[in-house]
């Protein structure tokens, strides 16, 4: 199974910063203000092992072969593959003595996901309930397997998930975020700043900043926003957790 993925650009899914974070964050440029915001989010997004941070995905299924692959030692070793059968998308078993299949009606995403839409034939689609990083059919009737990924996921005949990774941003989070983009926006600035001396060269004009690869080794030595990142992720983590056991059968795959 394959998915067509889209992922806009970081500062045009970035909240606004609150006001009171800094008072001459109206004073700079649009472009300013976008790149702060982007350097702002994905900095949260590498904080807290992408906890937030992030922008909403669009995912597009596409099974690219029904069963077919099964006979292969690799899948044959496989307990529970999803699969299209007869076009509809499906949870296969497969062994060295062929192939079962019964009707998918779960999806499962990467990880924790919030802000989830689900869109069939162009047209949103409310018979699902999350559990976690799954989203389960409830009308009874499985979910599409074959699309028409040459239209908009808006168009009839198609199927698309909208969702975004990780977990809502709350107050404490926002306040956060938004004294970082204060801060990214006065280094460009030539302005004094909290950031680290990591932060080692600023374009004004450009409007670019250069990095050391070491950046933030110890948190940003702001106080609101390495108490927030604490709070999600104290273990300093670069990826969310995720616990595989060899007693445990693979799991539902979508992506």
């Amino acid at each position: 199974m394959s998915n067509t993925v889209c992922e806009p650009v970081a500062g045009e899914c970035a909240p606004e910063p609150v006001a009171g974070c800094c008072d001459d964050w109206p004073e700079h440029s649009p472009e300013l203000r976008r790149m702060a915001r982007d350097l702002a989010w994905r900095t949260l997004g590498l904080l807290t092992g992408q906890m937030v941070g992030t922008c909403p995905v669009l995912l597009r299924p596409c099974v690219e072969s029904p069963c077919g692959q099964c006979q292969s030692a690799y899948w044959s070793s496989l307990p529970w593959i999803p699969r299209v059968v007869d076009g509809r998308w499906t949870n296969v078993s497969c062994n060295p003595s062929g192939c079962s299949c019964r009707p998918l009606h779960e999806i499962k995403l990467p990880g924790p996901a919030h802000s989830i839409e689900v869109l069939v034939d162009g047209n949103v689609f409310s018979y699902w309930k999350q559990y976690g990083s799954s989203i389960v059919r409830t009308d009874g009737e499985p979910w599409p397997s074959c699309q028409n990924l040459d239209v908009d996921e808006r168009k009839p005949g198609t199927f698309a998930v909208r969702y975004t990774p990780g977990v809502p941003l709350t107050a404490a989070g926002l306040w956060a975020y938004s004294v970082l983009a204060c801060e990214y926006a006065k280094a460009c600035t030539g302005a004094k700043c909290r950031l680290p001396a990591s932060v080692t060269s600023v374009s004004r004009g450009g409007i670019s900043m250069t990095f050391d690869k070491t950046m933030f080794p110890d948190g940003t030595g702001i106080r609101e926003v390495d108490a927030f990142v604490h709070t999600l992720n104290p273990n300093k983590l670069l990826v969310r957790p995720m616990v595989w056991s060899p007693d445990v059968r693979t799991g539902w795959y979508a992506g």
